[in-house]
């Protein structure tokens, strides 16, 4: 039995914010091409979701002096491959200049959303300290939040 009709879902990732468009367009081709070559149609109902998540660069070399600075030499780490995970924060940087940092588990870690993971209570210090860094290092006079009248 041939079915009458065929539903395909998925969700579309991407790095560049200037690929939404063309995507989108291309599947539109792509399906109506198929669609054309075999006598059948289509609709194509494609909505928005998630966008790409892009760090403002002058905020990760921010980023990167608090870690040198309140954790050491050696601790910023950009070995990290990007990644095509949907994020919220994304939107946030869209209206924001910002960041997203890793904290990190260590290398002999289980990996994120897998059974195995538990997380690295040891970590808990470095976080802190990274975090309350930023956060007084943003504030502080000559500070990225100083300038921009963060702190009244």
């Amino acid at each position: 039995m041939i079915p009458d009709a065929v539903t395909l879902e998925g969700t579309v990732r991407y790095f560049d914010k200037e690929l939404r468009r063309l995507i989108h367009d291309r599947m539109e081709q792509i399906a109506a091409g198929i669609c054309a070559a075999f006598g059948c149609t289509h609709s194509l109902a494609y909505e928005d979701g998630y966008i790409p998540l892009v760090n403002d660069e002058a905020m990760v070399g921010f980023a990167r002096g608090v870690v040198e600075r309140r954790l050491g030499p050696g601790r910023w780490d950009e070995s990290a491959p990007r990644t095509m995970g949907g994020e919220d924060f994304a939107f946030y940087l869209e209206k924001v200049p910002g960041a997203m940092l890793r904290l990190g588990l260590g290398e002999q870690w289980p990996r994120l959303h897998t059974p195995e993971f538990d997380f690295n209570d040891e970590t808990m210090e470095t976080g802190i300290i990274l975090l309350a860094g930023l956060a007084l290092d943003f504030c502080a006079p000559g500070g990225p939040g100083a300038a921009k009248g963060a702190i009244s």
